[in-house]
């Protein structure tokens, strides 16, 4: 615990006296303008690397003076040597230190696998989740993407600390730059194609009155919603966008009072049957299953570990209890102190000492197990563009199309183009498992040569990984398929009774 408050604190007090130099602070008011997550000694690689190198000096101290201290109790016995030096040793340091290696080592390959491969990845990912089911006209996506600005504006306008707000306007500006690149071709560009607030909003009430029986707004409020801004776009700038987070309600306070299509509880309701269908597309309850699975298994080996080495931590915790004491007089005395007292004096005696001790461990090992068990779950969440396409196609469908305008006909129609696309998608997996596993070439399609052209540079990914996403997606969208059928069969009931 030590070992952790002073890593911490030093990172702390460096990292605080670097931002106030940084930023020129003079007065206690300004110490506002300092990012939090630029000083706080937490989640982050630095800290990881610190833990990792003060656990294991500790560790190395730690066995050699147990060693040193056994050598001498023992006085060449070797038996001895080993029972002194076993109940001396901190097991705690060295699980630390195990874990913290483990965690860092893994930070690191994942970093380098993420920079190697993550481009074709993604690319190759998204380009599966166009499913063609969703669509808004042109004028509703120059809507949607001048909303999307909008809520960036108003986003920089709500950052206090100035390092932070200086990086969103970078992103701001790389963003726009991306925009350019896909109005090129029709001879606009973002300055022009994105427009001011009030004339967006004017547009929108035009539009909607124009034809009000349409669920277009509720699709475009939905995906404006699910807008995450501060992605990386791929350039060489993502370093620094990687601990922003859009702060602002602008969808909730601003969005729903300046017009008068969708409403508070509008949104609200599209927020809330969204995680119905991602908790229907992830199937969480699987998820928790396997982490109380695992958190039984690590609490298991704990209280089997504890009660191997009771005889060896009782004397620890006796102490003074048991001074004098040798040999089994000792480990006796010291389970039966744990116990509370021997059977005769109305005390648990030895075996209440040892299960006291096991109890221990089996906390321990839940507790430890719930975070291991948590991290391998981790690995299998659903993060993706095909688990939010799925995600949002299922929200549209139940809450949009079939709740609020009974339309069961357009439901269908987008059924069967998703049941064509997840056609699709199977026969491509069973040709590639079927195939020599050759890797696919992609190009990504947001890229520039610096001289007016889009040219996308070819991305690599190879046969095992598209296997791998490929069957990721098609889970995902095989269950969102389940579930819109059994929404269109319940409308269609409530319909006919």
């Amino acid at each position: 615990m030590l070992n952790q408050c002073f890593i911490r604190s030093f990172y702390f007090i460096r990292r605080f006296t670097i931002e106030v130099k940084r930023l020129k602070i003079e007065r206690f008011v300004e110490l506002e303008k300092i990012d939090p997550m630029a000083v706080i000694p937490f989640r982050n690689r630095a800290i990881a690397r610190m833990s990792t190198i003060s656990t294991g000096v500790f560790s190395a101290v730690d066995i050699a003076d147990a060693a040193v201290r056994a050598a001498i109790a023992s006085r060449g016995s070797e038996g001895k040597f080993l029972s002194e030096f076993v109940v001396r040793i901190n097991f705690v340091g060295i699980g630390t230190f195990a874990v913290a290696c483990a965690l860092d080592v893994h930070s690191v390959l994942k970093e380098k696998g993420d920079s190697r491969d993550s481009s074709a990845v993604w690319e190759y990912e998204r380009r599966l989740s166009e499913l063609g089911c969703l669509e808004l006209e042109p004028s509703h996506v120059r809507i949607l993407q001048s909303l999307q600005h909008a809520i960036i504006v108003q986003d920089i306008k709500d950052t206090k600390q100035m390092r932070k707000r200086e990086s969103k306007r970078l992103w701001l500006e790389e963003w726009e730059s991306t925009i350019d690149l896909g109005l090129r071709e029709k001879g606009l560009t973002a300055s022009t194609y994105l427009m001011e607030p009030c004339e967006m909003y004017a547009l929108f009430e035009k539009l909607f009155k124009d034809d009000p029986n349409k669920p277009w707004p509720f699709l475009l409020a939905l995906e404006a919603d699910l807008f995450v801004p501060y992605q990386p776009l791929g350039g060489k700038s993502d370093k620094k966008f990687k601990d922003l987070g859009c702060t602002t309600e602008y969808m909730m306070e601003v969005f729903t009072a300046l017009q008068s299509v969708v409403s508070k509880e509008d949104l609200e309701g599209l927020r809330k049957s969204l995680k119905k269908a991602e908790g229907a597309i992830n199937a969480k309850n699987a998820k928790n299953v396997a982490a109380f699975v695992g958190t039984g298994v690590f609490a298991g080996a704990a209280t089997v570990a504890a009660f191997m080495f009771a005889p060896y931590i009782a004397p620890l915790i006796a102490g003074k209890a048991v001074a004098g004491l040798s040999g089994a007089a000792l480990t006796s005395a010291s389970l039966a102190f744990i116990g509370g007292g021997s059977l005769a004096a109305g005390g648990l005696g030895m075996a209440g000492g040892t299960a006291i001790i096991a109890g221990g461990g089996a906390l321990i090992g839940a507790l430890s197990g719930t975070g291991a068990s948590r991290a391998i779950v981790s690995m299998a969440d659903a993060d993706g563009f095909v688990y939010r396409e799925a995600s949002k196609l299922l929200c549209y469908c139940r809450s949009v199309l079939l709740d609020r305008f009974g339309d069961v006909d357009s439901a269908r129609k987008i059924q069967v183009s998703l049941n064509e696309r997840v056609v699709e998608m199977e026969i491509t997996l069973e040709s590639i498992k079927r195939g020599d596993g050759t890797a696919c070439l992609i190009e990504d399609s947001m890229s520039d040569d610096g001289e007016g052209a889009i040219v996308g540079p070819t991305l690599e990914i190879d046969a095992k990984r598209q296997v791998k996403v490929l069957t990721r997606s098609l889970k995902y969208l095989n269950r969102c398929n389940e579930e819109l059928a059994k929404a269109i069969t319940r409308t269609t009931k409530k319909q006919e009774a």
